[in-house]
C-alpha cells in the first residue's frame, strides 16, 4: 500500500516532530510520531492529539495521511502539483521562519527530496 518514497516522508516528519523514546515527547507517549490531531485509526484524543494503540499503528495512520495528502484527498489544499514546503507548512505549526527551517530541513534530510520536489513523486 505504502512506498520507500512515503515512508522517507514519514520518517522525516516523525524526526522533525520530536518522537523521541529517551526523551518521552509526546508524540512518543501517544504512539504519534505524525502529531496527528485526528485519525480515523485513532482511539482517541489526548492533550489535543490522536493517540494510537502502537507505534507501528501510529506510523501507518502518518503514511496514509501524507498519502492522502499527496494525492490531494483532503481539506488541506494539498495536492500532486503542491510542493514538500507546502507540505511541511501544513504539518507544523511553527510559524518563526528559523524554527520552519529547521523542520524543512529535517524532511529533506530523511525523504531525500528537496523542499520543491512536487508531492506527486512521492506517491
Amino acid at each position: 500500500m505504502f512506498n520507500t518514497r512515503i515512508e522517507n516522508l514519514a520518517y522525516g516528519i516523525m524526526k522533525a516532530e520530536g518522537w523521541l523514546p529517551e526523551k518521552n515527547s509526546l508524540t512518543y507517549r501517544n504512539h504519534n510520531p505524525g502529531a496527528l490531531r485526528s485519525s480515523p485509526f485513532a482511539l482517541g484524543v489526548r492533550d489535543g492529539f490522536a493517540y494510537f494503540l502502537s507505534d507501528g499503528v501510529g506510523f501507518s495512520a502518518l503514511m496514509w495521511d501524507l498519502a492522502k495528502k499527496c494525492r490531494g484527498e483532503t481539506v488541506t489544499g494539498l495536492g500532486p502539483n503542491s510542493i514538500l514546503y507546502d507540505l511541511v507548512k501544513i504539518y507544523t505549526t511553527e510559524k518563526d521562519p528559523e524554527k520552519l527551517e529547521n523542520y524543512c530541513k529535517i524532511v529533506e534530510r530523511f525523504s531525500g527530496q528537496s523542499r520543491w520536489t512536487q508531492l506527486k513523486y512521492f506517491i
